[in-house]
């Protein structure tokens, strides 16, 4: 991972490097990834990934391989909601 900038580009608050856990949806399926190297805002908590980790994701989904765990994800609807 490069060095974590100093700046949020959304809110102007102080960047720290950590490891996050991204959610993706591919070809309609939802796919978890863990420990992500991440540039993260104190304030406002956006996460700044890195081409070569974004590169890194995509190869990932392109091998065949077995996923560390799978999870059940509840889907909840709120089309009985109107619009205001």
């Amino acid at each position: 991972m490069s060095k974590a900038k100093a700046v949020c580009a959304s809110c102007g608050g102080r960047l720290g490097a950590r490891r996050v856990t991204i959610d993706r949806r591919i070809r309609g399926k939802l796919v978890e990834f863990d420990d992500v190297p991440a540039n993260v805002c104190g304030d406002c908590g956006h996460a700044w990934l890195d081409g070569d980790v974004l590169e890194a994701m995509d190869a990932s989904l392109l091998k065949p391989s077995r996923p560390r765990r799978v999870i059940r994800v509840p889907a909840i609807s709120l089309a009985h909601l109107r619009a205001a």
